[in-house]
């Protein structure tokens, strides 16, 4: 997918059976095709946040976030 011609490709923890351990491998296999490596977390939660982007995502992508007051929970 790394080398496909995206700008950026998102690895599902949502819906898939991506575990946080799977990350560091999957992120610098996207990154070794120019690819910026994003998470999609399952739950929008700070702690979930970190881990993402403690195992090289690039930027994360939030589920169900509804409101200001939810983004700046998971932000802070």
């Amino acid at each position: 997918m790394g080398q496909a011609g995206y700008d950026w490709v998102a690895v599902d923890m949502e819906h898939g059976s991506v575990s946080v351990d799977h990350l560091p491998d999957l992120f610098r296999a996207i990154e070794l095709g120019g690819t910026l490596p994003l998470a999609r977390i399952a739950n929008p939660k700070s702690k979930d946040c970190k881990q993402a982007l403690d195992a090289g995502a690039g930027g994360i992508i939030a589920p169900m976030i509804e409101s200001a007051d939810q983004l700046k929970k998971i932000r802070d």
